[in-house]
């Protein structure tokens, strides 16, 4: 691993949706960072159940900091790829979440980390990857006025984005304004990752609903500029009993392709019926 200097700090830039999902506590440095998410009802789906694609949000944030804060004098970074394996439901309750994160390979142009988010009794919610890409450039903070929170009677994040699906249930739309900016003045990476595995979800429960999202691998292929709607539209790779597998295709309003998920589907538990 390439050498960096550990005391750099993380750079926490608060925009629509961390300040939405009510992300917060983001400190550590090059090396390691760690953040919360209080859950609420902001942390629901489309469905009125736990929605786990809100913590690509949570990743991107925690686990994508360390990252950033190890680029190279006069760059920025940009996450290429997002992968999370679900564990235990996403709460809705008002508890918090802890999310750390390890840099675990940094070179010139690029870096990679790992981290889990766990609830605070330790029981693992989700564990995965994320990849960045250095750019020449800096970013500026799109930080919305304060009040833009969700609140305690939102009924959801899908609600929040204005997801919007077809009667078909194999594509869904969101609008694209600053609400869901990243630092940078583009489509937060971590809203993609959510949408997706919003669409996902939705495409999958609609042919057998005792199955939910177990894992969420997304490549992000460009950026999506602000303005316009989004789309994502869902293929059914593979739907049976206990198991099923789906693509998300995201588009921009101009019909190019800004990211590409493949979603894995498991048994709901008992437990979380």
């Amino acid at each position: 691993m390439t050498a960096v200097d550990a005391s750099r700090p993380v750079d926490f830039l608060s925009c629509g949706p961390e300040q939405a999902l009510h992300i917060g506590d983001v400190r550590g440095t090059a090396a390691a960072a760690s953040g919360t998410m209080h859950t609420g009802p902001w942390a629901r789906g489309s469905d009125g159940g736990p929605c786990p694609g809100v913590l690509g949000v949570l990743a991107d944030v925690v686990w994508g900091g360390a990252a950033v804060a190890g680029r190279p004098a006069g760059m920025w970074a940009v996450t290429t790829e997002l992968s999370l394996s679900f564990g235990a439901p996403v709460a809705t309750d008002g508890t918090r979440l802890l999310a750390t994160g390890a840099v675990a390979h940094l070179s010139g142009d690029s870096s990679f980390a790992t981290g889990t988010v766990r609830t605070e009794d330790g029981e693992i919610t989700a564990s995965g990857a994320v990849h960045t890409r250095f750019v020449a450039g800096d970013a500026s903070a799109h930080v919305l006025p304060a009040g833009m929170h969700t609140d305690a009677d939102a009924p959801g994040f899908a609600e929040w984005l204005g997801l919007e699906f077809a009667p078909d249930g194999l594509s869904a739309t969101i609008p694209t304004g600053e609400a869901v900016s990243n630092p940078g003045g583009h489509l937060h990476g971590g809203v993609i990752f959510c949408i997706s595995e919003l669409a996902a979800a939705h495409a999958v429960s609609g042919l057998n609903p005792d199955l939910r999202s177990s894992s969420l691998h997304t490549v992000f292929l460009r950026r999506a500029e602000l303005g316009g709607r989004v789309r994502c539209e869902t293929d059914i790779v593979y739907r049976g009993r206990t198991t099923a597998t789906a693509t998300v295709c995201c588009l921009r309003p101009d019909g190019k392709p800004c990211a590409f998920s493949t979603a894995t589907f498991g048994p709901v538990a008992p437990s979380n019926g």
